[in-house]
């Protein structure tokens, strides 16, 4: 995304959490949202992306040894060694092109390779590694669950409202709507709807009354 799309996400992340799918700008969530490690991950790799951006501009320009280029190299590579340190040894590319509403249910030991394309409502958990085969890089779709020590590696194609197995060894392409698990990964089942209405259930539900 371009760094206007960033931050763009960045406050969306604060207006709409990334997991239960509720609006919460309400002092209450909001300190909790800033205290959880989960949404700090997601924040400071939005920032370090957007710093990447920028740096890739002044890059561009006829000067390419110049300050700007060097300011937000030094301050990508601050925010992402923050981030590692802080949140659970977290490890993002700042090439990986990461969609909107992206929820960790724990940064701890996630892995984004470069050159790595997510969509939007990515819902990833702790040791999930997104990252190359052979030089080549996942494409991952919309709605897609990835359980706990999955590893997603080479150049595949993760369709629409998927779910991988905690687990999982993914190197081959997954089709839209189907649960996968296994090393290396196979079909399971195809996604019912009663899978797709609890995958979907957090981003309809109303405000919880501890945030009233």
């Amino acid at each position: 995304m371009s760094p206007p799309r960033e931050c763009k996400s960045l406050i969306q992340a604060f207006y709409f959490d990334e997991m239960d799918g509720i609006k919460k700008f309400r002092p209450g969530a909001i300190l909790q949202f800033l205290l959880s490690p989960r949404y700090q991950a997601v924040v400071l790799l939005r920032w370090q992306r957007i710093f990447y951006l920028r740096r890739e501009s002044c890059h561009k320009r006829i000067m390419k040894m110049n300050v700007c280029f060097f300011v937000n190299n030094f301050i990508m590579s601050v925010i992402a060694r923050i981030n590692f340190s802080w949140n659970g040894g977290i490890d993002v590319s700042p090439l990986a092109q990461i969609g909107r509403y992206l929820f960790l249910g724990s940064p701890m030991g996630v892995t984004f390779g470069g050159y790595c394309v997510t969509g939007e409502h990515l819902e990833i958990h702790q040791g999930v590694n997104i990252g190359a085969r052979r030089g080549k890089y996942p494409t991952i779709g919309n709605n897609v669950f990835i359980g706990s020590a999955a590893h997603v590696l080479g150049d595949v194609n993760i369709g629409d409202n998927s779910i991988i197995g905690a687990m999982s060894l993914v190197i081959n392409d997954v089709e839209p709507n189907t649960v996968v698990a296994g090393i290396p990964a196979k079909k399971i089942r195809s996604i019912t709807d009663s899978d797709r209405c609890a995958l979907s259930v957090r981003r309809v539900e109303e405000v919880p009354p501890r945030y009233s």
